[in-house]
C-alpha cells in the first residue's frame, strides 16, 4: 500500500481526486491537505510516497511547497495538476524535481498512468541513498543533454545517454530525472502531446535515445512554421465532424495549446474558434448542394450532433435555413 497526499485548496477537488484514486487504483491511503504548509507539516511527520498538488493555493503555494521539498532534501515523487493558464508555471516547477503534471479536468486514465508510473519509482527507490558523486554527473548531464537538444544534434545526445547509463548505477533514480529532463525540455519548447508525457517514461537506453530523437524531429518540424501550419489546417479539416478542440490539434502538432492558440492567429490572422467555425459552415454550404444528403446528415459531417443548433447556427452565419440556402442553391443552377 502506497501513501498519497493530495494538496489542493478547494474541498471538493481533493475529495474528487481521493474517490477518483479509490475507484480506479483501490487500496492506497490518501491523506489530504488544503495548501502547501499543512502538506509540508504532513510530509515532516509521516512516510507519503506521492504527492499530487495543485500550484495556486493560499498560504503556501505548490511552487513555494515543492521548493521547500527540495530543500529539506525530501526526494518524494511530485504531480502538480495544472490548468492551461498555468501551463507556463510548469517549467519553472521542473526546477524544484516536480516530476510530471496533470491537465483540468482531470482524466482517470491520465491519473492512474502517472500514479502507477511515479509510485514505482518512489517504491523501488526506498533505501537508495543518492551520492554528492551521482548528483553532480546528473547535473553536469542536465547541463550537456540540454545543449545538445537544443542543437538538435542526435549523434551527441546518443552519446550523452549512453554515458549516463553508465555513470547512474541507481536506474530508479535515473530514469525520474530523464523524465523531469525531458518533461522540462518540451515544455520550455511548448512542445505537447501524449508522446511527451509521463508514460513514455523512459525505462532504458533504447527507449530514452527514441523519446530524444522525436523530440528533435519536433523541433525540426516546428521550426518551419508553413509546416505547421499545414498540420493544424490538415487536422482540422480531417476531423470536422467532430469537431476538433484547440487541444487535439494543438497535441497533433505538438504545441502547448496557450501557445498554439496565440501561434495559429498571429500566423492565419484569425482565431482558432472562428477559423474551425467557419470552415463548419462552408462544408455544409457545400454538403447542401448535393439534394441526395439529407440535412440531418449534412450537420453529422459537420459536427453538429443537435440538428437545431445547426438550423440556428447556419442561418445566423448565411443569412439562410439550410432548406432555404439548399432550395436558392437550386433555383440559381437549373
Amino acid at each position: 500500500m502506497a501513501h498519497v497526499l493530495i494538496v489542493d485548496d478547494e474541498k471538493l477537488i481533493r475529495d474528487g481526486i481521493h474517490a477518483m484514486i479509490n475507484r480506479i487504483i483501490p487500496g492506497h491511503e490518501c491523506i489530504l491537505a488544503e495548501n502547501g504548509q499543512r502538506a509540508l507539516d504532513i510530509v515532516e511527520s509521516r512516510k507519503i510516497d506521492l504527492i499530487i498538488s495543485d500550484i495556486k493555493m493560499p498560504i503556501m503555494n505548490g511552487m513555494e511547497f515543492a521548493n521547500e521539498l527540495v530543500k529539506k532534501d525530501f526526494r518524494i515523487p511530485l504531480i502538480f495538476l495544472t490548468g492551461l493558464e498555468e501551463f507556463k508555471l510548469v517549467q519553472q516547477a521542473m526546477r524544484y524535481g516536480v516530476i510530471d503534471y496533470l491537465l483540468k479536468p482531470l482524466n482517470g486514465d491520465e491519473l492512474k498512468k502517472v500514479i502507477n508510473t511515479s509510485l514505482d519509482y518512489s517504491l523501488k527507490s526506498v533505501g537508495y541513498a543518492i551520492s554528492e558523486i551521482t548528483k553532480n554527473n546528473m547535473e553536469q548531464f542536465e547541463f550537456e543533454i540540454q545543449n545538445s537538444l537544443e542543437s538538435l544534434n542526435k549523434q551527441a545526445t546518443e552519446g550523452l545517454i549512453n554515458k549516463i547509463f553508465d555513470q547512474i548505477e541507481n536506474k530508479h533514480y535515473l530514469c525520474h530525472e530523464l523524465q523531469r529532463i525531458i518533461n522540462s525540455f518540451s515544455i520550455k519548447h511548448n512542445i505537447y502531446g501524449p508522446d511527451y508525457q509521463y508514460h513514455h517514461q523512459p525505462l532504458n537506453i533504447k527507449q530514452t535515445i527514441q523519446i530524444t530523437s522525436e523530440l528533435i524531429d519536433t523541433l525540426q518540424e516546428n521550426n518551419n512554421e508553413s509546416s505547421l501550419i499545414d498540420i493544424a489546417k490538415s487536422y482540422i479539416k480531417h476531423h470536422l465532424h467532430e469537431p476538433p478542440t484547440l487541444v487535439e490539434v494543438s497535441e497533433a502538432v505538438h504545441l502547448n495549446p496557450n501557445y498554439f492558440s496565440d501561434y495559429f492567429k498571429e500566423k492565419t490572422g484569425e482565431s482558432f474558434s472562428k477559423y474551425v467555425a467557419r470552415l463548419r459552415i462552408e462544408k455544409a454550404k457545400s454538403l447542401l448542394k448535393d439534394t441526395s444528403i439529407k440535412i440531418k446528415d449534412v450537420a453529422s459531417q459537420t459536427g453538429y450532433h443537435d440538428i437545431k443548433n445547426f438550423r440556428k447556427k447556419f442561418k445566423s452565419t448565411v443569412g439562410f435555413s439550410p432548406n432555404q440556402y439548399r432550395k436558392n442553391h437550386k433555383l440559381l443552377y437549373k
